[in-house]
């Protein structure tokens, strides 16, 4: 049994790594607990081993363009373990018709079987005209309405895939791709995209990761708040919650008080500490839905390539997601340092809210056709792993559907009237890591002065 931490400045319900940044900023000028109802930390930020192979179970990494990474990174002590990916022949691929196909900046302008001329002309018509984007559109929608149909299948379709492996008929421009709206708002997104490519000042975001994978960054905070005297209790679920002069969070290791909250758990998780304290805003949170995704890891010998996989990875055209196959990361090119120099890694995506079904088939259903996708990029029929594993993550990547938007809005509504609590989370604010540790760094700053003294 654990003993209960009282008159704490922050609790932080959730121990992911927006849970854990948060945390960790606040650390700074506030006393702080961390609850994780699992037994580690880190969320869906996990790494395994698969024979000498590390891998990164979900996202593999963050762009090094939010300022708060680097800060939280220093913060913790571990910039000499920064990584950044491998961009010797950083190409992406699209997985069309059999065939790998690089994907580039000028494929407007040149020959392409993804993209007849009749339909790069259409697409480039938006350089003079770009009607501005109203409401809350779908991606597929304000795509078809700026650049035309054909970019959907073979471009646009394969991107939301492999952000959130979902269609783009069901993803809300406005709340999922916020920096394109801000472009849209502004003219000419292929203006704006030939400039950047021309600035040679500019400096383009790179992924980067740390040494042992992502979940590496969650365990180096939690040791972080731990040495500097804080509390990250895991196997510790928070069950209920009231507001009387403070924050009472009830726990089946005892009652926690704390001055302010933080939410970062999941959104069913939010819904039902909510359900009695705020309900309109439960039953706001209780709309988001999850799609599932499994993760087939596998390792082959080099040798067993005609040509090894080089670049980032492959996406499938929309006709290739029919077998439920989402994306190929060539996670080996990428860091090479986590597996022998005779040793291809590779991680597929399946699953997700194109092909639901799949996530709940058998191991071996899944390795087949991520086997078949191997097969077929690479053109090695008789290639076979040298080790395989499969991972289900039943609420792998939140929904960003129609509505989301409106969604944050009322979120931040909510905030703007009630300073001592927080939501965040990644199916709030944004996916990707940085987006969640820039949200964290952001709350922190709210929390430290806000939080009032102890009296």
């Amino acid at each position: 049994m654990t003993t209960a931490v009282q008159d704490i400045d922050l609790c932080v319900i959730g121990g992911g790594i927006s849970g854990l940044a948060l945390a960790a900023f606040a650390s700074k000028h506030l006393s702080v607990c961390v609850l994780e109802k699992n037994s580690t930390v880190g969320g869906i930020l996990q790494s395994t081993t698969l024979g000498s192979a590390v891998f990164d179970e979900a996202a593999n990494g963050w762009l090094d363009s939010e300022p708060s990474v680097a800060d939280l990174i220093d913060l913790i002590g571990c910039t000499s373990d920064i990584t950044p990916a491998n961009t010797d022949r950083a190409t992406r691929f699209l997985f069309h018709h059999k065939t790998l196909h690089p994907l580039s900046p000028k494929l407007l302008m040149q020959a392409s079987p993804l993209l007849s001329w009749l339909q790069k002309l259409r697409a480039l018509r938006e350089l003079v005209w770009s009607p501005t984007p109203i409401n809350e559109p779908s991606m597929a929608e304000f795509m078809r309405r700026r650049f035309g149909e054909g970019v959907i299948d073979n471009f646009l379709a394969p991107m939301c895939a492999g952000i959130y492996a979902d269609a783009p008929e069901n993803i809300s421009l406005r709340a999922a791709f916020p920096n394109l709206w801000n472009m849209a708002t502004q003219g000419s997104i292929l203006r704006q995209l030939f400039s950047r490519l021309r600035d040679k000042t500019r400096k383009h975001p790179h992924l980067t990761s740390l040494k042992m994978g992502t979940h590496q960054l969650c365990q180096n905070i939690t040791t972080h708040l731990r040495q500097c005297g804080h509390s990250v209790l895991t196997d510790t679920p928070a069950t209920h919650i009231t507001y009387d002069n403070g924050w009472i969070i009830q726990t089946p290791n005892g009652n926690f008080r704390a001055r302010s909250l933080a939410l970062t758990c999941p959104a069913p998780a939010q819904t039902h500490l909510l359900d009695t304290v705020h309900p309109s805003i439960a039953m706001e949170l209780s709309r988001i839905q999850y799609s599932p995704v499994a993760v087939v890891l596998q390792t082959f010998a080099k040798d067993d390539f005609t040509n090894p996989p080089s670049g980032f990875g492959a996406l499938l055209s929309r006709s290739e997601q029919q077998s439920g196959l989402l994306g190929i990361l060539f996670s080996s090119h990428l860091y090479p340092h986590r597996c022998p120099s005779d040793t291809i890694m590779t991680r597929s995506i399946l699953g997700g809210s194109i092909a639901p079904e799949i996530v709940s088939t058998s191991d071996e259903h899944l390795q087949s056709l991520a086997l078949q996708g191997h097969r077929e990029a690479f053109d090695c029929p008789n290639l076979s792993p040298t080790n395989v594993r499969t991972i289900r993550w039943h609420r792998a990547i939140p929904r960003y559907s129609i509505g989301h938007w409106a969604l944050q809005e009322r979120i931040r509504t909510f905030h703007n009237t009630n300073p001592l609590i927080r939501l965040s989370g990644n199916h709030l604010f944004g996916v990707a890591v940085k987006d969640c540790i820039r949200i964290g760094y952001e709350h922190a700053q709210h929390f430290i002065h806000t939080v009032p003294p102890k009296s």
